[in-house]
């Protein structure tokens, strides 16, 4: 999974947005825990000062994800499709 973000204002003041993309090797069951998660109510921290700072959430895009990560490097790359 991988998201973009957009923040109009300070991120203190909220509105922000998100667009979530989906690995299309995920199931249906997967997807839906994924946002359960991410939509803050289940209690963690990190994922209620997320719902808060970006409370709209754009439907999932659901397609190849492909990502890459150099360590050492500290270089990465996330590919979401033909994006």
């Amino acid at each position: 999974m991988a998201c973009v973000g957009q923040m109009t204002q300070a991120l203190h003041e909220g509105n922000g947005e998100i667009q979530p993309f989906v690995d299309d090797s995920t199931s249906e069951k997967q997807r839906n825990a994924l946002f359960e998660i991410l939509s803050g109510k289940h209690g963690d921290s990190l994922m209620e000062v997320f719902a808060y700072v970006a409370p709209t959430v754009y439907e999932p895009i659901v397609a190849p994800v492909e990502f890459e990560f150099d360590l050492e490097n500290r270089d990465g790359r996330v590919k979401v499709g033909d994006m």
